[in-house]
């Protein structure tokens, strides 16, 4: 026999040992002999020429399915390990977890002989099947092993030797390589070709098993970044630009070919500086974005983000560009700048109120200027939501503006912004006015008539030109705002005095609302008490039930120079002090009750019907009531005597509270 040749276990070892069942000999290997102990246990003959199964073709199609990726990857060790060992009459096979075969390579005539052997496809190659061999004994112990000659327990295979190495795959056995062939062709090195080709088999899998990760992973970050909103322009170190999906083009209006490969500074113009900055020094920024008049692309803000390498090496960059309607938005939400004011919120029954609002639905079915006029505490700002939300605009941002709390200075850059370094303590990047904020809403400008006589000449600008420019800013923002003002004052008068631009003044009059003071509309002040009463027992978890009738009287009777703010005001006041849930005058505060004890000085006047109604039923209620009153007096002093004074018992019998009972005591001068 050749050097460097298998050598053949000793024969004689074999035969005494299957004869006497006696596995202890140490002639033979202990993973052999264990081996042939679990072969008697699955009762198999080691001399009988057994037929080694097959599966059948329908198994077959089911296993070749599972390990297609296996014989995939296989398949090209396979036929290295071939060409080393060509013409040997060795045959390279590759099993499933089962011992299975699923692939087999050889040559003709090897093929050919070894088929005899049961070296087929779909043959199966299991311990328990066809007794001790290489992929058997592999498959149980789940590492290599080399069995040549009688180490097979059958005797049909002492003239074979077979070098088998397990595939697996997350510490899971998922095949089985081995080259088996006639024991004078098998090599001592064989073993260490088949271990090295199953290592290959291995790590491809496992590269196999990343590159299909990164591949979803890929697909998920593409399709995350096809979808974004906000665009993303992705630069390489030299501010080229490598990436951009499909909201760049949007906002920057350009073509995929305008925009891949050129330059982030010439793309971005008036921030090279900053992009500059960001490559170089790695530099985190924040810009605005403003196209002018030539240009198609949209407003948008930017942030740049460097991208740095393990050496902490700027290689490349991000530039995230947000469109300048989804910061608005944002910022109306953040800052509640919307409109949560329906018509419906309107409480009242009077016909100057409902006059006011037919004529503020006429409004909201328009983009036209509105101008409400109303003394102070009407609701002007209810009026103006109620529009907003009734017009086409509902959707975007609702921004108020007190034109008579800005500080005069101010006004300018509050309504129009300003730009970059346009004054002292202004923020270096600039900042966007109220103007840019409502762009695609509604604009109040409350207490317009306070607005300073320099400033209404830019708002006049502004509204014909449907453009602002900031303050220190060379560049005109278009914008799509619709205006309602609101002033308590005399518009008209004004302009007399030239303390306001008469051009402005028709340019936001184009629609008038005049939203009637309280005392125009007394009839409605019960229903308001009611609905502010109620809503105040929600927030504070009380039950105000009663409420007296001369509690609505004076309330009725009262001049009320704050209008619906101030009744509401009230109400909060009463709905915090009264402790028994019913609402007496003496809740009320002083103001209110001392102008009636006064008599009215607003000249107010019922009518001669209402002025008959009102004191016919106000009579009759009054008797009424006193006749109740009366009747409750005797009832309580009955059930006192009855309970020998006991104001606990007589509380229970009456079934009110102890401090009711006093209450009442004292109201109807009862002594105990």
């Amino acid at each position: 026999m050749n050097r460097g040749l298998v050598k053949v276990p000793y024969r004689g070892a074999w035969p005494d040992i299957s004869d006497k069942r006696d596995f202890s000999s140490g002639q033979v290997r202990l993973i052999v002999t264990k081996s042939w102990e679990r072969c008697h246990q699955y009762g198999i003959s080691p001399y009988q020429n057994m037929t080694i199964k097959v599966k059948n073709p329908a198994e077959m199609d089911e296993i070749m399915v599972k390990t297609e990726e296996l014989r995939k990857v296989a398949c090209p060790y396979m036929e290295r390990l071939l060409r080393f060992v060509q013409g040997s009459g060795l045959v390279v096979m590759l099993t499933n977890e089962e011992c299975c075969v699923v692939a087999l390579s050889g040559d003709q005539e090897t093929l050919r002989e070894a088929r005899a052997m049961g070296c087929q496809i779909g043959a199966i190659w299991a311990e328990n099947e066809v007794g001790s061999n290489a992929i058997g004994i592999a498959g149980v112990l789940k590492q290599p092993v080399q069995i040549s000659g009688t180490e097979h327990y059958s005797a049909r295979f002492h003239h074979w030797t077979s070098s088998a190495a397990p595939v697996i795959q997350d510490n899971t056995l998922i095949g089985i390589l081995s080259i088996s062939g006639p024991s004078c062709s098998m090599h001592s090195h064989t073993l260490g070709m088949v271990v090295a080709a199953v290592q290959g088999i291995e790590i491809q899998l496992e590269k196999e098993v990343e590159y299909r990760r990164q591949a979803v992973l890929h697909g998920q970050l593409n399709g995350v970044f096809e979808a974004l909103a906000e665009g993303v322009i992705v630069l390489d170190k030299n501010g080229c630009v490598q990436q951009a999906n499909p909201a760049v083009r949007q906002i920057l209006n350009c073509s995929p070919g305008e925009i891949i490969g050129s330059n982030a500074i010439e793309l971005i113009h008036d921030h090279g500086e900053e992009i500059k900055q960001l490559l170089d020094q790695g530099q985190k920024c924040e810009f605005e974005f403003i196209p002018d008049s030539k240009q198609r692309s949209s407003h948008a803000t930017g942030i740049g983000i460097p991208i740095i390498d393990r050496d902490k090496q700027v290689i490349g960059a991000t530039i995230i560009l947000r469109p300048i309607a989804q910061v608005r938005q944002l910022v109306a939400r953040m800052t509640g700048a919307s409109a949560r004011f329906t018509f419906d919120s309107i409480i009242g029954q009077e016909q100057s109120l409902k006059n006011a609002i037919k004529l503020a639905k006429i409004a909201s079915r328009t983009s036209s200027n509105v101008l409400m006029q109303g003394e102070s505490g009407t609701g002007k700002e209810v009026f103006a939501q109620a529009i907003h939300n009734g017009s086409s605009r509902r959707h975007g941002p609702f921004v108020a503006v007190n034109c008579a709390a800005l500080p005069r200075e101010l006004v300018g850059s509050e309504l129009f912004g300003y730009g970059e370094g346009a004054f002292t303590g202004a923020k270096r990047e600039g900042r966007p006015g109220k103007f840019e904020l409502a762009n695609g809403g509604t604009l109040l400008l409350d207490e317009i008539g306070d607005m300073p006589l320099e400033q209404q000449a830019s708002l006049l600008r502004a509204i014909q030109e449907k453009a602002v420019m900031r303050v220190g800013g060379d560049k005109l923002i278009r914008v799509n705002v619709r205006i309602i003002a609101a002033t308590n004052q005399d518009l008209l008068g004004l302009v007399a005095q030239g303390r306001f631009r008469q051009d402005l003044y028709y340019r936001l009059n184009v629609m008038q609302v005049a939203i009637p003071p309280l005392r125009d509309r007394r009839g409605d002040i019960p229903l308001l008490f009611r609905y502010f009463l109620d809503d105040m027992c929600k927030k504070l978890g009380k039950d105000i039930g009663e409420v007296d009738d001369d509690v609505l009287r004076c309330l009725c009777a009262y001049n009320w120079p704050g209008n619906v703010r101030e009744l509401q005001n009230i109400v909060e006041r009463t709905s915090l002090v009264v402790e028994d849930g019913h609402v007496t005058i003496s809740h009320l505060p002083p103001e209110v009750t001392c102008s009636n004890q006064e008599g009215r000085s607003d000249g107010w006047e019922w009518g001669p019907r209402s002025v008959i109604a009102v004191t016919h039923e106000s009579m009759a209620r009054e008797n009424r009531k006193r006749a109740l009153e009366e009747k409750e007096k005797e009832k309580i002093i009955q059930i006192l005597d009855d309970s020998g004074g006991n104001v606990t018992r007589a509380a229970a019998i009456l079934g009110i509270s102890r401090n009711t009972l006093y209450r009442k005591l004292k109201k109807y001068g009862i002594q105990n």
